[in-house]
């Protein structure tokens, strides 16, 4: 097993500001020993429109903290989609994940009464193609930094996955015995955050056209922040001072308690409940005091949990969450549709008063906040896309 390969992620120098994440030299190609893992809620839009998208947010990042616990931290490609995620992981690992991959699925249907779909493609056969995935590393705060994806052999590796003809190849195999998973880190503790100026937007951009679509996603994201960033400085997360009131979501919180326990009875999940509802009042005592309680001081959490949203990323498409007022999402939506209409994109938005934090918390100081749009935000988002897609220019 070569080092240089298992490290090829870790090894990456960051890059930043986002509006770079378009430069071919921030990209390194994955290495052909690398398994891409996809997983998705099935039914998501269903689920979100019986106003389960908490649940829904929950499992899309189930997996990746299952896997990132099972590698015990090492520092893997993950992006969050909303209703689903997509990994790379070395194949020396891939007998680590498997177990935790399986559990999930299980814990999907057992406390959700949902599917988690899960598939697993090797590079090698999207080699075998002429497919090529990329990956960078975006440096969002001081401590924290995310995957970028490029390269199209996302897309091959996920038609796969779905497809009937090749779904069966590349699922995961039947468990022998009841798989197991640790869900530590995963929560979802906080309030819906409320737009303050307008709606909360996300917003799916697929570039089309053959060969290099680099030159088309460059033009795209400079016309998008022209109209949302007039400035020129970088892009403002959605969840901020201003408008994060740090109030516990209590069905949120009661979701939390079902992924990590989803076969318990009643009074061990209350009790689970009743713990996490403490460490809730600790955090909140602390930035209310300014006191530091244990290891919890909740104002620096809180300034970095602002630093470390997970609000706008690259996966072979451009995925954001932004805020806008009635005028920026009225020129932003004739701005797509004018790109649209010239052949050179499809495009997904949907637009909610608020947006929702699904957090994975690791230690005080290790923490990256994943975030979507309420009511269903990137996963109805895709479906405006996918429906442009059967339509057409």
């Amino acid at each position: 097993m070569s080092s240089a390969s298992l490290d090829f992620y870790r090894e990456l120098p960051p890059f930043s500001p986002f509006s770079k994440v378009t430069a071919a030299e921030h990209y390194r190609a994955v290495p052909q020993d690398w398994i891409v893992v996809i997983t998705d809620v099935k039914g998501s839009t269903k689920a979100i429109e019986e106003r389960r998208y908490k649940d829904v947010n929950m499992l899309g990042a189930s997996s990746i903290v299952a896997i990132l616990n099972a590698l015990k931290g090492r520092a893997i490609p993950f992006v969050f989609g909303g209703d689903g995620a997509t990994l790379l992981v070395h194949q020396s690992d891939w007998e680590k994940v498997i177990e935790p991959l399986q559990a999930t699925q299980a814990m999907a249907r057992r406390a959700f009464n949902l599917e988690l779909r899960v598939g697993a493609v090797p590079m090698r056969d999207l080699i075998e193609q002429g497919a090529q995935i990329e990956v960078a590393r975006f440096q969002i705060s001081s401590v924290a930094s995310l995957a970028m994806i490029r390269g199209g052999g996302l897309q091959l590796a996920e038609k796969w996955v779905k497809s009937e003809d090749s779904a069966g190849k590349y699922s995961l195999p039947r468990f022998e015995r009841e798989p197991e998973a640790s869900y530590e880190g995963l929560s979802c503790r906080w309030n819906p955050v409320q737009a303050k100026r307008g709606e909360m937007m996300s917003l799916l951009v697929l570039a089309r056209g053959d060969g290099d679509l680099t030159p088309t996603y460059s033009r795209i994201l400079r016309d998008i922040e022209a109209v949302l960033n007039p400035s020129g400085r970088q892009a403002i997360s959605p969840i901020h001072e201003d408008n994060f009131a740090h109030r516990a979501n209590w069905k949120g919180l009661w979701t939390e308690v079902k992924l990590h326990l989803p076969e318990a009875a009643l009074g061990p999940r209350l009790l689970r409940w009743l713990g996490v509802f403490i460490q809730v009042l600790v955090v909140k005592f602390s930035r209310a005091t300014g006191l530091r309680l244990g290891a919890s001081h909740a104002p620096t959490y809180i300034q970095d949990m602002l630093a470390n949203t997970d609000f706008q990323k690259f996966d072979d498409m451009l995925r954001m969450i932004r805020e806008v007022s009635r005028e920026e999402k009225d020129e932003l939506l004739k701005l797509l549709e004018k790109h649209r209409q010239a052949g050179q994109l499809y495009y997904g938005t949907h637009f909610s008063p608020q947006a929702l934090m699904t957090c994975l918390v690791f230690s005080f100081d290790h923490h990256i906040h994943f975030v979507d749009g309420g009511d269903g935000g990137y996963a109805l988002a895709a479906k405006q896309l996918k429906a442009q897609m059967k339509v057409g220019p």
